[in-house]
């Protein structure tokens, strides 16, 4: 499985935009993602192709941690620590280098020295990105390649819209939370209130897109806590540990469960120094469910 690739092609913004006259007035950045066993682009986190941006048809209301509805992979998802290779280009012009500090230029060098009409000389920069089980997390930094000639048969790519960036998000994934517990042994008693929190909260960045062209920017909006139980809230707050009690929950029988909390985001992306809102909401599932031990209340009489 690591070593399959599946190259995708296709120069982002400029070269697709821009005759070669105009490239050289406006300057380009262009990226290329190597990607092997990749899910469809605008899949859902859960690889549900009809899914994006919390708009899930047919997943379960309430899917607790023994009931796990959508946080189930589908056949094809990547399994955790599955690699992929990342590919960027930019003009091969001495001003220019890989993100997040590329120049941009255009120049002689990089129009003028391919033999093939149509064709730029391009840098080529390629590093490591390897599935965690919710995101794609790169690895060192970009590693130059050398230089080559790319031609007419890869001018055409699509345009930055917020569709295509949902589909990318969908792709590499938020920030996901963990649920932590207080006692934080994990073990508590029936009838007593457990306060629960996450350390996930304020603005969360992710680079998506080849050669992370674009910075997408998501802030909790909220979090829904499955307590093992069958049963779920959701609360505007991430909780804190005792004795913050903003986020609780009592076990009513005795028993070992699993607690899991989903964040619900709101996000917005800059590209080319624009902003551009997100629509709708986006919930990426909690990391692995935290155990709680729930054990019974026994009076001791002494003499």
């Amino acid at each position: 499985m690591a070593g399959h690739e599946v190259r995708q092609r296709g120069l982002i913004g400029a070269l697709a935009r821009y005759p070669l006259a105009a490239i050289a007035a406006a300057g380009l950045f262009v990226g290329v993602a190597l990607n092997p066993l990749a899910p469809n682009a605008h899949a859902d986190s859960h690889g549900d192709p009809g899914c994006q941006w919390g708009s899930c048809e047919g997943a379960p209301e309430n899917p607790g941690p023994d009931d796990p509805g959508p946080d189930n992979p589908a056949p094809d998802w990547p399994q955790p620590g599955v690699p992929r290779t990342d590919e960027y280009l930019t003009p091969a012009c001495s001003s220019n280098g890989p993100p997040p500090g590329d120049g941009g230029a255009l120049c002689g060098a990089a129009t003028q020295s391919c033999q093939a009409e149509g064709e730029l000389r391009f840098f080529v920069y390629t590093r490591t990105e390897r599935w965690n089980g919710s995101a794609w997390v790169p690895e060192g930094s970009w590693e130059f390649q050398g230089s080559e000639c790319r031609g007419s048969d890869e001018e055409e790519g699509p345009q930055v819209t917020p569709e295509l960036v949902m589909g990318w998000l969908e792709e590499y994934g938020l920030p996901s939370a963990s649920a932590e517990v207080n006692p934080g042994n994990g073990r508590t008693l029936v009838d007593f209130d457990n306060v629960f929190y996450t350390e996930l909260s304020g603005e969360q960045t992710v680079q998506v897109g080849p050669g992370g062209i674009v910075t997408v920017h998501a802030n909790p909006v909220s979090y829904r806590w499955y307590w093992g139980d069958g049963t779920s809230d959701v609360t505007s707050q991430p909780g804190g540990p005792y004795p913050n009690m903003d986020v609780t929950h009592t076990y009513s029988r005795t028993g070992d469960y699993e607690v899991r909390v989903d964040v619900t985001y709101s996000g917005w992306y800059e590209f080319g120094g624009n902003r551009v809102d997100l629509p709708g909401t986006y919930t990426q599932p909690g990391d692995a469910s935290t155990p709680v031990t729930v054990l019974s209340k026994r009076d001791v009489l002494s003499r």
